[in-house]
């Protein structure tokens, strides 16, 4: 039986020794300054794909400030449906460029695969 007078014993559900439980900071899977160097090479590549205004418009609202298609409409003025066309195209333009140079692909999809 469990005298009252005793004091309270704390319970701790892990041992405050043992490291394993302490959050620790993730290793970085690619340096900042490869990954930047990366994401500019990426939007330099952009920059040669985009033909006219409208396809600047959605590189900024789809790509850059990710955007649904019904508030970039909204913003931009220009309907839905082209902006979803001009989408496509652009990302395939985009793509054949960016296919050519595998060093710069592996890069990216190390850099869109960290959780930040």
């Amino acid at each position: 039986m469990v005298d009252r007078h005793e004091p309270r014993r704390k319970v701790s559900p892990r041992d405050p020794t043992q490291e394993w439980w302490i959050p620790q900071i993730p290793p970085q899977e690619i340096a900042d300054d490869q990954r930047t160097e990366s994401l500019n090479s990426f939007y330099a590549i952009a920059k040669t794909c985009i033909e006219d205004e409208i396809d600047q418009d959605v590189f900024d609202t789809l790509f850059i400030a990710n955007l649904s298609l019904r508030v970039a409409a909204t913003m931009t003025g220009i309907p839905k449906t082209t902006l979803a066309r001009r989408r496509d195209l652009l990302k395939s333009r985009i793509a054949q460029v960016i296919s050519g140079d595998k060093d710069l692909m592996t890069d990216l999809l190390i850099a869109s695969s960290v959780n930040e």
